[in-house]
């Protein structure tokens, strides 16, 4: 995150890669690429138990792309395939936070798509319809959430302890769901 007066703006690049899923005589490897860009502006603050919360609002852009490589085993031998896809949205991103006292923070964000391009490879043998499509947040979600507690040891050193969920549902051609929940620690230091 860096902030130009009252506005600022946040970068996020993760790469994620999981092996070793399976179900029954399928097993796959999942790999994820994210990059996302949000603009923070100010739009005001209300007090919730006499302290003050400050809330920020703004539009967001992210690329999320995904591969799936899956290993089916059938009577004995096995069968290789992949399948890939990407999905470009233009969305909307908000952060509150609770100043606590002048060292702690309860701090929360979110971020929804609202228009979204994706793309995905299929079967075209069983698929009519061209990629790429333009779709909506209700054929297309990409949410985060983002619940956490900041602590300042000085004044431009915070540590953050928290929880992060992640929600990526396509619901076009075979349906695609990437969720994952995680605890999160992070050390921040303000230049």
């Amino acid at each position: 995150s860096r902030f130009h007066n009252k506005h600022g703006y946040r970068l996020k690049l993760e790469y994620r890669r999981s092996t070793k899923i399976s179900n029954n005589k399928i097993s796959a490897e999942v790999k994820q690429f994210v990059f996302n860009q949000d603009f923070i502006y100010p739009i005001g603050k209300f007090l919730l138990f006499s302290k003050d919360v400050f809330v920020f609002l703004g539009p967001s852009m992210e690329i999320f792309m995904y591969n799936l490589e899956y290993d089916f085993v059938h009577h004995g031998s096995n069968l290789n395939a992949d399948a890939s896809g990407y999905m470009v949205s233009l969305g909307i991103n908000s952060e509150f936070i609770y100043k606590v006292n002048t060292k702690l923070n309860i701090e929360s964000f979110v971020r929804s798509n609202l228009l979204s391009v994706v793309s995905k490879e299929f079967d075209r043998n069983r698929y009519d319809e061209s990629s790429p499509q333009l779709m909506t947040v209700v054929s297309a979600t990409n949410i985060d959430f983002d619940l956490s507690i900041r602590y300042y040891v000085f004044k431009k050193l915070s540590v953050k302890a928290g929880y992060r969920l992640e929600l990526t549902r396509i619901n076009k051609w075979e349906p695609f769901i990437s969720y994952s929940d995680n605890l999160i620690f992070s050390l921040t230091y303000k230049f």
